[in-house]
């Protein structure tokens, strides 16, 4: 059975689903590619439909890969909250912080450009982590 057909079959199961109707074609197929090797792919959808309703009454479905475990623990903050999460809150590439703690530490500022402002800071903080894990000094001072 192709991925074309399991998802036509699937809409047709669980047409009155809110869950299942609620997911986009995309997260539909991933969702099947997964349980594709599977014995039974109504049962194994059906868990999981069921696991995730269990999860939350008031379940709303996003398009968000990031799981709710990750969300609930990091909160609204967008980092893990340590000292040095607090410390370099707020310092992007466009700020003069970024190029004092980059320089204080010999990172080079435009280490990770390709990447978004938070990516950037999230890198930023996992180096000098590392360092903090192996006994190495690092400047955070603004």
């Amino acid at each position: 059975m192709t991925i074309d057909q399991l998802v036509e079959y699937a809409n047709k199961k669980f047409a009155k689903n809110t869950i299942w109707e609620a997911l986009s074609q995309e997260k539909k197929e991933q969702l099947l590619i997964n349980v594709q090797s599977k014995r039974s792919v109504t049962k194994t959808i059906t868990e999981w439909l069921a696991e995730f309703e269990d999860e939350d009454d008031d379940v709303v479905v996003t398009s968000s890969v990031v799981p709710r475990k990750y969300k609930e623990k990091y909160g609204t903050e967008a980092n893990c909250g340590d000292d040095l999460a607090q410390k370099i809150k707020g310092v992007t590439p466009e700020t003069p912080e970024w190029i004092t703690i980059c320089k204080a530490n010999s990172i080079d500022p435009g280490r990770w450009s390709s990447l978004n402002n938070g990516l950037q800071r999230m890198n930023l903080g996992n180096v000098l982590r590392g360092r903090v894990a192996r006994g190495e000094e690092i400047d955070i001072t603004i």
